[in-house]
């Protein structure tokens, strides 16, 4: 690959980067504005996985992907719910099992009763942004480790 091919390459993944930090503030925003209270944000453990956003809200605790289509995307029927996959909802729930693991979180949280696995889309082709929030998306043949 040339060395213009790699620039190329590098802007398209630092403008998706920077795309997905955005929607993941319009995200945050848009959710602490409903009521919710935030925990941790990309929390990551090494060669696993991340999780965008925890929070906490009356007694549920919301794990949050953040999924967002860029703004010069020109597929009208896109939506970013399609491209969340089940690996990805597995990695997000050990990813959280760890940190509860590590941090004793359960402990610090008495008031928290139940978990949801969320997915906020963020559609940036729309003005302002269009966010649509999908609570507890989990598919039962996933479940919940440990929880």
């Amino acid at each position: 690959m040339s060395g213009m091919a790699n620039e190329e390459r590098d802007r398209r993944i630092l403008g998706r980067r920077v795309q997905g930090l955005y929607a993941e503030d319009l995200a945050l925003e848009w959710l602490i504005a409903q009521g919710y209270q935030l925990l941790k944000r990309n929390l990551r453990q090494p060669r696993i996985g991340e999780v965008d956003l925890v929070l906490l809200r009356k007694d549920l605790l919301h794990v949050v992907e953040v999924k967002s289509i860029g703004p010069n995307v020109r597929n009208r029927k896109a939506d970013p719910l399609l491209y969340i996959s089940q690996s990805q909802l597995k990695r997000m729930l050990r990813v959280l099992d760890l940190w509860f693991a590590r941090c004793g979180v359960l402990a610090a949280l008495p008031e928290w009763s139940g978990l949801s696995i969320d997915v906020v889309t963020v559609d940036q082709r729309h003005r302002p942004p269009r966010i649509r929030h999908f609570e507890n998306v989990l598919p039962p043949e996933i479940g919940l480790p440990g929880f």
